[in-house]
Parts: C-alpha cells; structure tokens; sequence
C-alpha cells in the first residue's frame, strides 16, 4: 500500500514537469511571431566576457575566448584567437589572404565559424573574421589598419549592415571618447541580468515567446524609450526618411572614402557588401516591424538604404556586392535565410551570402 501512494506522490510531483516539457516542445514546433525580429533581444545571450575596452576601435573580441553561444534556434562553440579574430589561430601564410570586417552578421555568433560566410570563403583565398557585435565601418578600418602589415593582408571585405551601420558611423567618435576613459583591455560591462532568467533566455522557446509578447504590449503603453531608437531605424527604409538617410550617409561617405584610401595606399583590395535586415526583405516581417511602432507597413521603401549606399559607393570608385537580392531570391525559393528570433543569418543564409560574395569578388 506504502509503495502505491509512494508512486502516486511521484507522479503528481512530475506532473507539473512533465507538463512544462510538454509546453516547451509545443513552443518549438510553433512558429516564430514575425515581430520576434526586433523584439526579442537576442544581443542579451551573448556569452559573458566576449568582448575588452580597446583604445583604437572602441572594443574587440577577447583574445584566446572559448564559449558556447546559445539562443532560441542554435548552440555554437565560438573560439577567439590571440589577435581577437575569431576562429584558429592565424598560420603561415600560403596564398592571397583578405581580412573580414563588420559587425554581428560578420562574426556570426548564431553558426559554427565553418558554416559562416567567413568560413565558407576559405579555398583559394584565405579569410579572416575581424567582425564584432555593434561594430561600424570605422572599426573594420581600425581592424584592417592594426593587423595589415603584421598579417600580410592583401585586401579588405567590408559587411555593410543597412540596419544599423549609418548610426553606428555616426556615433563612432563618441563611442571611442568614452572607451578611452576606461582602462584599456578591461572585460566591457554587462548588463547584470539574474542567471536563472538568462538562462531561460538563451535555452527556452516558451519564454522566447513570452519575451516577444511582453516587449510588443510594452511598445505599445507608455513613452518607451526603445520606442523613439526603433522609429528612427526604421525610417530610413520610408520614402518620408530619404532626408534623414541622406544625413546619415554624411558619415558613412567619410568612412568608405577612409577605406578606399588605406587599402589604396596599402596596394590591397577593397569590396564592400551591402547586406539589409530581416524586415527588408520579408514582407511579413516589414508589415510586423512597422506596424509594431505605429508606422504604416504599406509606405516602406526596402531597398533605398541598400541603393543609396550602392550609388555612394559607385561613386566613390569602391568595388562593392548587393547582398539584399539574392537574400530575397532565397526567401523566394522557401529558404529560411534569418532566424527567427535572433535576426541573424541561418547557415542557409550564410551559404547564400557566400555565394553572392564569391561572385563579387575581384
């Protein structure tokens, strides 16, 4: 009789777990909402200590780091090598080597180094990842300049983010002040986030949904600071932010043309690829994105960030690469090139991107 109540009281412990397991699984075979893009805030599950205080580019991967990067939708082994490049370490040089600046979308913390586009480059040339999180063109330079002669560079890949970039641009002197001001080389701070939620954060789909949801109602109450920054991102790919972009592309001018002179002085290559976000160039993630902020999906412009910075760079006499169609091609081809929740290229989009940039190559 002991033994029958005593099974009885384990099954109605492991109801309730059995039942959170059951949710989760369901939470994965249900699909993303299309807001999810710019809701859920996957930059929170970067690995803890992934970046230092750096004087010249404001910040660079940690030199020699090894972690597990985890997020709703991949789990990958990221290793740093001692000139905060990520992947091996650097060896002999043995043919024409390019180094591969950008920012999220370049390091790509979402895929195994091999399966990124980096990675997938490497054959007759050799390409070596310099891309960070948040990074803009002025730190690809910085990149570039630092490790040109001790590397033996013989050209220069930029991954221009149509997203973020002209901001990050714009804001980079201000950025670099403030880095100066703190110790050069220290771990970068954190966001103190509780360890059980960020736990959840990285590893849960049902709290990946709860997540989505509760920033979407917040958008929607109150004065939201997010609210303002994600408008103004957005924008720029209206008709009605054409004056705006313009402003923005000010800095950026500055910056290619900073490129275009250091690879020139050098004798090295330069190509800059032109890739855009999610939203531009899913249509249902662009009617989710703008209608999120309170801005009419139906007046968007997707590709004139993508074009303006195309015809900049045209007429600035730099070689460059539109990532932005054959995204779309992919997407037409029932292709899953971004994440659902994070934002960033799926292996099957860093493939496409591979592709395209092998083709723009000189």
């Amino acid at each position: 009789m002991s033994r029958k109540w005593l099974f009885r009281g384990a099954a109605v412990a492991a109801a309730p777990l059995i039942a959170l397991v059951v949710v989760e699984l369901g939470a994965r075979i249900l699909a993303a909402p299309a807001e999810a893009e710019i809701a859920f805030n996957a930059p929170m599950n970067a690995p803890s200590g992934m970046y230092v205080n750096d004087h010249t580019v404001g910040y660079v991967p940690t030199p020699n780091f090894s972690a597990v990067s985890s997020s709703p939708g991949y789990s990958v082994r990221i290793e740093v090598n001692s000139l905060s490049l990520r992947g091996p370490e650097v060896g002999e040089k043995q043919g024409e080597r390019w180094l591969v600046g950008g920012d999220s979308f370049t390091f790509a913390a979402q895929v195994d180094q091999d399966d990124s586009f980096v990675g997938l480059l490497n054959g007759e040339r050799e390409f070596l990842n310099a891309g960070a999180d948040g990074y803009g063109t002025w730190q690809a330079l910085g990149r570039y300049e630092a490790l040109d002669q001790e590397l033996d560079l013989d050209g220069l890949l930029v991954v221009f983010f149509t997203g973020n970039d002209f901001a990050d641009n714009d804001r980079f002197r201000i950025q670099l002040s403030q880095a100066k001001q703190r110790e050069h080389g220290a771990l970068m701070p954190e966001v103190g986030t509780p360890p059980f939620t960020q736990f959840l954060s990285r590893y849960s789909f049902v709290y990946a949904h709860w997540t989505v949801a509760q920033r979407t109602q917040e958008l929607k109450v109150g004065n939201n600071p997010e609210l303002d920054r994600w408008r103004k991102e957005l924008k720029v790919f209206t008709p009605a932010g054409k004056n705006e972009l313009t402003r923005l592309m000010q800095g950026t001018h500055k910056a290619f043309e900073a490129l275009k002179r250091a690879t020139s002085r050098r004798g090295d290559g330069l190509l800059v690829a032109v890739a855009p976000p999610g939203f531009a160039v899913d249509p249902r993630r662009a009617e989710a994105a703008f209608g999120l902020v309170d801005m009419d999906p139906t007046d968007t412009a997707p590709r004139l960030p993508t074009d303006t910075v195309l015809e900049a760079l045209e007429r600035q006499g730099i070689a460059s690469c539109d990532l932005h169609a054959p995204l779309v091609e992919s997407l037409e081809r029932g292709e899953e090139p971004y994440f659902d929740f994070d934002g960033h290229w799926t292996p099957e989009g860093h493939q496409v991107v591979a592709e395209a940039l092998q083709a723009c190559l000189p």
